[in-house]
């Protein structure tokens, strides 16, 4: 090899300079997989920003109630449509707000919801799909009328529940089936895995397994998580599917048939070290959700079981773009971390990484705002005041 061809290798191969620091972007493909790790003191490539008003805005004085909120899609005409846990129902807006109607009931017929155990809202380009929490999903056209219902995935050959985690723009389903906690025999520690699949119609394909969390056999023989440890999540994009581990932040991205595409990582980002406060304000917020319970002694017990981590996850929630982009949002406050309505006071910066792995650009979002949808050029979610009365709000995104 030349010096030359030698020099052009290693810049194609290793370092890209598209407005990073200098040798902070190392890119490698091997057996396909695009591998980007981005060094610390790197930085995006763009600098996105949200516009200070918001594109839309509903609330509850519209004439229509807005509350309990699961999800939030906005059409490719700007039509709003909100699923309401609380009402059970999918409302529908245009782009200017006007209220155009409201589609299903309580109930466990078709075009009903039963949201007992809560509703989950899934967009397949204009459809909306929605699955309650018996794994029941009703498919609505865009327009809202009520097209089929699709029955609770069969569960796995030890029980194991699955769920729908979102559908792939050809219109499979991803299936995300948990680990199952019967099994606590030794090791004390183990790593539990969830498998994802691609469903088409009766057709089940395994995807892949994937690290979920770090199991501990406790007193009794029970298996609990690490508290405030790594966790594993997904997401879901039209043209694949994107996975990460917490305990760093990085991230690996999937084609439909479960093939690797591409790896990304930032090093040397990690989660805040866990305080005896953490701990404390942890157990308070147990203690609070369990009313019923005794107490202090239930707190005590808590706190003699409890194993916590030594440091918080490195990020915490991911969501998939319409435009096969995932954002990776700040670990949340160390409260009670299983609410997954739980909102920052405080405005968060969330990254913003291309499927192939480019760092597209960090982003804040408003204080008391919970993503729910990000499209080309918008986020959409709730926006919640200091009394935790919700409004749904997107905001057009600037893109530098």
């Amino acid at each position: 090899m030349t010096y030359k061809s030698a020099l052009a290798t290693i810049a194609g191969a290793f370092f890209v300079f598209s407005k990073v620091a200098l040798f902070a972007q190392a890119v490698s493909t091997v057996n396909g997989v695009r591998t980007v790790t981005y060094k610390p003191g790197a930085t995006p490539a763009g600098q996105w920003s949200l516009t200070p008003k918001p594109l839309q805005r509903i609330a509850s004085d519209n004439g229509v109630e807005i509350v309990s909120v699961n999800g939030v899609a906005r059409q490719s005409d700007g039509t709003l449509v909100i699923l309401s846990r609380e009402s059970s129902d999918l409302r529908f807006f245009d782009a200017n707000g006007k209220h155009l109607r409201n589609v299903g009931r309580k109930g466990q017929g078709p075009g009903e919801f039963e949201a007992k155990y809560g509703l989950t809202l899934f967009r397949l380009r204009d459809s909306i799909v929605v699955s309650d929490g018996n794994g029941i999903a009703q498919v609505f056209a865009p327009d809202g009328k009520y097209v089929r219902t699709e029955s609770r995935p069969a569960g796995g050959p030890q029980g194991q529940q699955i769920s729908r985690g979102g559908f792939f723009a050809d219109g499979r389903a991803v299936l995300q089936m948990y680990p199952t906690r019967r099994d606590t025999t030794a090791p004390a520690r183990k790593m539990m895995f969830y498998t994802m699949f691609a469903q088409a119609g009766a057709t089940r394909t395994e995807l892949a397994r994937f690290p979920a969390y770090e199991r501990l056999n406790v007193e009794g023989g029970s298996a609990v998580r690490t508290v405030f440890g790594a966790m594993g999540d997904f997401a879901v994009l039209p043209n694949g599917f994107c996975v990460g581990f917490s305990n760093v932040m990085a991230l690996s991205c999937f084609a439909p048939d479960g093939k690797q595409v591409s790896r990304v990582e930032r090093q040397g980002v990690l989660g805040a070290v866990v305080t005896a406060a953490d701990k404390e304000a942890h157990l308070a917020e147990i203690a609070r959700l369990n009313p019923d319970h005794n107490g202090a002694a239930f707190v005590a017990r808590m706190r003699e079981t409890s194993t916590y981590a030594k440091r918080m996850p490195a990020f915490g929630q991911l969501v998939a773009s319409q435009t096969n982009e995932v954002w990776i949002g700040p670990a949340l406050p160390p409260v009670a971390e299983a609410i997954v309505s739980q909102v920052s006071d405080h405005a968060t910066v969330w990254s913003v990484f291309s499927f192939n792995g480019d760092w597209l650009s960090d982003i804040t979002l408003p204080k008391r705002f919970r993503l729910m949808e990000v499209g080309a050029n918008y986020v959409a979610g709730i926006l919640r005041d200091e009394d935790d009365v919700e409004d749904v709000v997107v905001y057009s995104i600037v893109k530098r």
